[in-house]
């Protein structure tokens, strides 16, 4: 598998990253893991994992070298890959965003159907005035008549 293409790709590493932390608590290093699910890697790679799972406490950092970073999964770390970690906040967060999109549609076809029945409305309105009109126009005459 080569290295990330995007940001989607790299937290989906940093997930396998914190799952093999959490299988085994011993002390692991980002490249025995990556190597492990053939993942290419170079310690820019390594400094951004290391970077992103120390930075939300995920995990910690315990020894890093020019091409290798020691990590300690937290508490935090436990807790969050239990609950499905970045995988589950990125479909989370498409599925909100596909909601809001499916809502905004539905929101858009029943205003121009509202649209359309006050069209309709006022039709009738002005059918109705003007029938109202002629109404008035023939009573008058009819009362002109009769005087």
């Amino acid at each position: 598998m080569n290295g990330p293409q995007n940001y989607i790709e790299f937290l989906r590493i940093c997930d396998m990253v914190l799952n093999e932390l959490f299988e085994n608590e011993e002390f692991n290093t980002i490249k025995v893991i990556l190597e492990k699910y053939k993942i290419e890697y170079d310690n820019k790679l390594i400094d951004r994992i290391a970077d992103k799972l120390s930075s939300e406490n995920f995990a910690e950092v315990r020894h890093m070298t020019s091409d290798n970073t020691l990590l300690l999964i937290t508490s935090w770390g436990k807790d969050f890959i239990q609950i499905g970690g970045y995988s589950t906040l990125v479909k989370n967060k498409l599925e909100k965003e596909e909601k809001e999109k499916l809502l905004t549609e539905s929101t858009i076809k029943s205003n121009l159907t509202n649209v359309r029945t006050s069209r309709w409305n006022l039709g009738f309105a002005i059918f109705n005035t003007v029938f109202i009109i002629i109404n008035l126009i023939f009573a008058y005459l009819n009362y002109i008549q009769t005087k």
